[in-house]
């Protein structure tokens, strides 16, 4: 795995599964911590890049003479597979002022799920993430199914870049 960074985003990359990934960020000011900033994406798949983005949440970004950027990875990677979850309906609506994905889960087993986490992805290319977030529900029962709409929190310049979506589920709390 390796980060490159530039003034506040991170592309990060590797050839195995990641999960729960996060980017911290702080900014200093001639020696003063200004403030700190994160961002978080559920998983990335072997090769896919996560262009993450931190922006400086302060006032005045002038007075922002360094910064550093750090990051954690969970390396046990939950399954995102289950035999009896899938997507009945998934779409992508983005207006000039949001971009969300909606969409429905249907648990065609016979058992119950105690805990389902939907992510959502969002793409500007094929295999470069620029968003995530997630939708979660507990005790879908067997036959059910549930109803979610992720919205990306992105800012607008980046939100017209969203060209794809994907998603995955996983019954593990991440």
């Amino acid at each position: 795995m390796s980060v490159h960074r530039t003034a506040s985003s991170a592309a990060l990359y590797g050839d195995a599964s990641l999960s729960d990934i996060t980017v911290r960020q702080s900014f200093d000011g001639d020696g003063n911590e200004l403030a700190t900033g994160e961002s978080s994406v559920a998983d990335l798949a072997p090769e896919e890049t996560w262009a993450a983005y931190v922006p400086f949440p302060g006032d005045d970004a002038g007075a922002v003479a360094s910064h550093e950027l750090s990051g954690s990875v969970m390396e046990d990677v939950p399954s995102f597979y289950h035999p009896n979850l899938s997507f009945a309906e998934f779409t992508l609506d983005v207006t000039d002022e949001e971009a969300y994905i909606r969409g429905t889960v249907e648990n065609e087993g016979d058992e119950s799920v105690d805990f389902l986490q939907v992510n959502g992805y969002f793409h500007e290319e094929k295999d470069v993430v620029l968003d995530s977030n997630t939708a979660t529900t507990e005790n879908l029962g067997a036959g059910e199914s549930f109803s979610f709409e992720i919205p990306s929190e992105m800012p607008a310049f980046r939100r017209e870049r969203i060209s794809s979506k994907t998603g995955s589920v996983t019954t593990e709390p991440l």
